[in-house]
């Protein structure tokens, strides 16, 4: 049974190339976009089956934390992964077990730890 569609979104086109990468390696279903439009798009075409976000916390245009909100209205049951270089304190993972984060640069292990958790708790 498929745990669900991963939504890879990330201005840097080498970051989202190294999040596909590791994820389809260990054979997670993944689609990915450059940037927040395409990614709404995505999430309203496949709303039913995105589980999981894994977005940059600072791109251009609409942030990480904005786009996980415009995502959620699609999609419900939606877990978040944020990601960013940047030295972060203030990011909202209020939510609990529904939101993450993962400084770059990080290991592909601990990535795909990392999803691997947030996607059990989607399932449970």
């Amino acid at each position: 049974m498929s745990k669900g569609i991963i939504l890879v979104v990330d201005d840097q086109p080498l970051i989202v190339k190294l999040v596909v990468a590791v994820l389809d390696d260990v054979g997670l279903d993944i689609m990915f976009a450059g940037h927040s439009r395409q990614a709404m798009d995505l999430a309203a075409e496949h709303r039913d089956r995105i589980r999981l976000l894994i977005t940059d916390l600072r791109m251009s245009g609409m942030d990480g934390e904005e786009l996980a909100r415009e995502i959620s209205l699609h999609c419900p049951d939606l877990r978040v992964l944020f990601m960013s270089g940047e030295a972060i304190s203030d990011v909202d993972l209020a939510e609990g077990p529904r939101r993450d984060f993962i400084a770059k640069p990080f290991a592909p292990a601990e990535l795909v730890r990392r999803v691997e958790a947030l996607l059990s708790e989607s399932t449970q």
